[in-house]
């Protein structure tokens, strides 16, 4: 055999036996984000990642305009069974005929997701179900601040209905307070998302908040676009309006994993 065979030999070996060596590394699903539906979904960011989701929103309640910059969230991996969730201040501006607008920063809010069912893979009938637990924290602007914590509890759950059709839902439940009086707020919401194309993604989306402090529940209907760039970045577009309400949202957003 000659020289540079003998060379090509160990050096094929050599990479064989280094690449035995090396942990089975499983590949890595696409970006999943929680954004640009109000639903959350009932996945976590995988361990020892980081994913920072945001955008802005532009929105018409009658004739009242406001706008919200920044809407972070910053999702981290503690483990594959705890997600540390962390919102930054978002910026705000409310501008309403013959009054000054009001601009600030909204309340910060921290908090956890954390699996509590997943079914065996193959058929499934019953959902992948997740809890999330959460604080606002009174850090915000004077206009915009909360009178003390607003702890909330959501429950996350989702199907896959078929191999490009998905179904999410969440039903929730804060409590918060105003004046120092406490009130409860409780809300549901389901979202249905299609794959357009491998890489393009919608969804269409009802979801309803009832103060108990008013007569009635807030419906809202919206509905929006995700594109996958790269396997760990998204850009999104939703638009939404109230069932019965003159007005509605457009917001645009991105999300990226490192």
């Amino acid at each position: 055999m000659r020289r540079h065979d003998v060379r090509a030999l160990l050096g094929a070996l050599s990479i064989s036996a280094i690449a035995a060596c090396m942990p089975h590394l499983e590949p890595m699903e696409p970006i999943a984000t929680d954004r640009p539906d109000k639903t959350e979904s009932a996945s976590l960011v995988p361990a020892g990642m980081v994913q920072v989701e945001g955008g802005v929103t532009a929105t018409r309640s009658g004739a009242v305009h406001t706008a919200s910059y920044g809407e972070a969230l910053v999702r981290i991996g503690l483990h594959r069974a705890l997600e540390l969730r962390i919102e930054p201040l978002t910026q705000t501006s409310v501008h309403a005929p013959g009054a000054p607008s009001v601009d600030g920063l909204e309340d910060a809010a921290v908090g956890i997701k954390t699996p509590l069912y997943r079914p065996d893979s193959g058929r499934r009938v019953l959902p992948d179900v997740s809890l999330l637990l959460a604080t606002a924290l009174p850090t915000g602007s004077r206009p915009f601040r909360g009178d003390g914590l607003q702890p909330e509890a959501k429950l996350a759950a989702q199907w896959s209905l078929a191999e490009r059709l998905g179904l999410a839902t969440n039903l929730t439940a804060r409590r918060g307070r105003d004046a120092g009086e406490r009130y409860w707020e409780r809300g549901a919401s389901a979202s249905v998302g299609f794959d357009l194309t491998p890489r393009t993604g919608s969804y269409l989306e009802w979801y309803a908040t009832r103060d108990e402090r008013e007569p009635s529940a807030v419906h809202v209907i919206n509905g929006g676009l995700t594109y996958r760039v790269t396997g760990d970045f998204q850009v999104d577009g939703r638009v939404g309006r109230g069932i019965g309400e003159k007005g509605g949202y457009v917001g645009v957003g991105v999300g990226r994993r490192w």
